[in-house]
């Protein structure tokens, strides 16, 4: 399939359904920058709205530092949403970031009585890798779903935001 057939547009959802995907843009925004906070403070993973969308297979690596690439993520996917570009996720963690507004969102319209139903190129754009298997305990993940990957381009497309500043080294921009 072509890059047009499965990436997503914004620009094609009803009303409905672009409430509740701004909605849960909003919403996760708060509850990640909160998950960031907590973890500094020494709270657990699992008693953040983080961990709720991520696979708990990798529980123990989710650390403050992790939160924030994550976080980036999500602020990234939303951008590009957002834009009225076509959009694909650029690697794994945007691929669960994107679950996550869309898990947000189809709950949302859910318990507004809605029946959620974002095509087939809303699927399609964040589990080209099979991102699904993840979050099934008992199957076996695929190198390049590996926890270690998830922050690499999915394509030749440069250095992800997420991981640009990883070592967090001061910059100074001028």
């Amino acid at each position: 399939m072509a890059l047009s057939e499965k990436a997503l547009q914004t620009s094609t959802l009803s009303n409905s359904h672009l409430t509740a995907v701004q909605d849960a843009t909003v919403l996760l925004f708060r509850f990640f920058f909160d998950a960031v906070n907590d973890l500094s403070k020494g709270v657990p993973i699992e008693e953040t709205w983080m961990a709720e969308y991520l696979p708990t297979r990798y529980l123990e690596l989710y650390d403050e530092a992790f939160a924030r690439q994550f976080l980036t993520c999500l602020l990234t996917v939303s951008a590009k949403l957002w834009s009225g570009e076509a959009y694909r996720p650029a690697c794994v963690a945007e691929q669960l970031a994107f679950r996550a507004l869309l898990d947000f969102a189809q709950a949302t319209l859910e318990e507004r009585g809605i029946e959620p139903d974002f095509g087939p190129a809303w699927e399609a754009a964040f589990d080209d890798l099979g991102v699904t298997t993840l979050f099934e305990e008992s199957s076996v993940v695929d190198p390049r779903l590996e926890f270690e990957q998830w922050f690499r381009p999915i394509a030749e497309a440069g250095v992800h935001p997420s991981i640009r500043f990883q070592d967090r080294v001061l910059t100074r921009i001028s």
